[in-house]
């Protein structure tokens, strides 16, 4: 998962919407997937159109202003990524309580 990130970001595409049901598994390889709602960083667009994705996986500067909330960046997909780790660590679904 991490490499995968890492190529997309290599790449400058931003996933934005890691969570754990967009990773499969193929011959013991974990594979992200679902780029519907993926972009180029270059290319985003300042028009706000509304947050989208699975909330817990959200990063804060997400969620702060929701009438005008940053843009995207690699930073958001890499907090998604800490807290995939840890529901893949810990078991359990992110924020349950």
């Amino acid at each position: 998962i991490a490499d995968g990130l890492n190529y997309l970001h290599y790449e400058n595409i931003l996933h934005r919407d890691l969570h754990s049901k967009n990773i499969v598994i193929h011959e013991s390889n974990a594979k992200i997937t679902d780029f519907g709602i993926s972009k180029n960083q270059n290319n985003q667009t300042s028009a706000y159109i509304g947050n989208f994705g699975v909330v817990a996986y959200m990063g804060p500067e997400r969620l702060k202003n929701s009438e005008s909330p940053s843009p995207y960046t690699k930073s958001s997909d890499i907090y998604s990524f800490g807290v995939l780790m840890w529901e893949i660590s810990s078991g359990h679904l992110p924020f349950k309580d």
